[in-house]
């Protein structure tokens, strides 16, 4: 059988999950375990020890640069210095003409490439979601049309401000360097060098339609492996992620960076209602009524289906998050449902350190907490998404199978 044989039985496309679904690696056939185990809760701060931090550093296991044009990453040991985050803005139109443009409901158009580098490039993108015209970036090693290799994919979801900025592009093309397949949508109302996203901010309603639906054209390509996709996302990206992994299971991983956190249920003391408050000028051009406001909270609520989560998560915050007891309120919420994701709390550092860059005023820590963390999730990658079995290996399971 050849390897392109074996990659067509290995993805078998698009697959509509239940919740609790999981797949085998068995070539012939799914299987279904609603036995998940999550990875072990622990949600008191991470504490770590210097020998401790250099030995999370020296077990992470990455992918390496393409040896040639068009051939598989290879898995290699993280360096430190692990994201090179650069702030260098990219000059390009914050506008587009739709119109003349054309995007169809079920295409992911390819705009201008913005970067070509060793082994990897970066396009912006257009799609539509909910008749909208939407932008953002992919990044991707390059494709050799000739073979068929199939590339993890993540959904890259930005954070407070703007679009896909310099920041989220080095990151995407990072983990495109590592052999990865990147789409990192621009929120509807927001712009950066990729264009203008039309509609308006909302926070927590339909940008996780516009992540979904990203994702549902991303799993269409064909390089990409659509039993290995992931989410990491920060901020409002990470409360729209959050809730897609509430509504799909789709993602086999997701990294939840201090996301805002709400529900419009009087048990839960209306979570995150000082935030919507304060965003309310921003979201809604007014000041709300309290019964307003209520149900817009209701609206965005995360408590409701917490206990459908399947997806294995990184849930990653610092104590300067704006709504910080929000999100702790929340873990106890995912604990009591015995949902236990791998919390990871990094006290003392800013909202969003980890895409930050260095503006000189940084606490001598910062660079190896980011570092660490960043080590911390491609390990997490590695473990949840890990690349098939070798053919023959696949094929001697299938023959001792009982």
């Amino acid at each position: 059988m050849t390897r392109a044989d074996r990659i067509d039985r290995l993805v078998s496309g698009w697959s509509n999950q239940r919740p609790g679904q999981r797949f085998s690696r068995n070539t012939k056939h799914e299987t279904r375990n609603t036995a998940f185990s999550p990875p072990p809760c622990r949600l008191e701060p991470l504490r770590r020890s210097p020998a401790a931090a250099a030995a999370a550093l020296s077990l992470a296991a990455l992918l390496s640069l393409l040896g040639a044009a068009g051939a598989p990453a290879l898995r290699a040991e993280t360096p430190p210095g692990l994201l090179k985050i650069t702030s260098k803005p990219s000059f390009l139109p914050a506008q587009r003409n739709w119109q003349r443009l054309g995007v169809s409901d079920s295409e992911l158009r390819h705009l201008e490439r913005f970067h070509r580098g060793d082994g990897h490039e970066g396009w912006n993108i257009a799609y539509k979601s909910l008749g909208l015209n939407m932008t953002g970036v992919l990044a991707r090693p390059y494709i050799n049309r000739q073979e068929e290799v199939k590339y993890p994919m993540v959904v890259l979801g930005h954070g407070y401000e703007g679009g896909v900025d310099a920041r989220y592009r080095s990151v995407a093309l990072d983990f495109a360097r590592r052999g990865y397949v990147v789409l990192a949508p621009t929120f509807r109302g927001r712009a950066g060098p990729e264009g203008r996203s039309e509609g308006v901010v909302q926070i927590g309603r339909n940008e996780v339609i516009d992540l979904l639906q990203l994702t549902q054209l991303g799993r269409k390509l064909e390089y990409v492996d659509s039993l290995r996709m992931a989410v990491i996302a920060e901020g409002h990206g990470a409360t729209a992620a959050l809730l897609a992994i509430e509504r799909s299971n789709v993602f086999r991983a997701a990294v939840i960076v201090s996301p805002l956190v709400f529900s419009g249920m009087p048990e839960h003391g209306f979570t995150g209602i000082d935030r919507l408050r304060g965003l309310q000028e921003e979201l809604f051009g007014r000041k709300l009524s309290r019964p307003e406001l209520l149900r817009e909270l209701y609206q965005r609520g995360m408590f409701r289906q917490a206990p459908r989560i399947r997806t294995p998560m990184i849930f990653m915050h610092t104590d300067s998050d704006p709504g910080y007891r929000d999100q702790r309120r929340f873990l106890g919420v995912l604990a009591e449902h015995g949902i236990q994701p791998d919390v990871l709390e990094f006290p003392g550092l800013s909202p969003l350190f980890l895409t930050g860059f260095d503006d000189g005023a940084r606490p001598a820590r910062w660079h190896q907490e980011r570092d660490d963390a960043w080590t911390r999730i491609f390990a997490f990658l590695d473990e949840q998404m890990p690349e098939p079995p070798p053919e023959e290996e696949a094929e001697a399971e299938e023959q001792v199978a009982p």
